[in-house]
């Protein structure tokens, strides 16, 4: 049976002015654990018409998020990675 975790991730930008410009996000999964590159797709469909998102890659133990920019306002995304065995 697969373990699968799923990661809120809360950010905002507090650098000078309202947004920064693009963004890049690194998330470092657990060790034994990863995410397929499909499920990346599916996220990255599913949000970029309510979020800055705009593409996101797996890289061996990290996801990797690209973002348009970043606001003042809180930003939410989520990381879903499930165990290699």
């Amino acid at each position: 049976m697969a373990i699968v975790l799923l990661k809120i991730l809360k950010f905002r930008w507090n650098g000078p002015g309202e947004r920064s410009g693009m963004a890049v996000m690194e998330v470092d999964l657990p060790s034994g654990y990863k995410t397929s590159p499909e499920v990346l797709i599916n996220l990255v469909e599913k949000l970029k018409l309510t979020t800055t998102l705009r593409a996101a890659e797996t890289d061996y133990f990290k996801n990797i998020f690209y973002f348009d920019y970043v606001s003042l306002g809180l930003c939410c995304t989520h990381c879903l990675c499930a165990d290699n065995h």
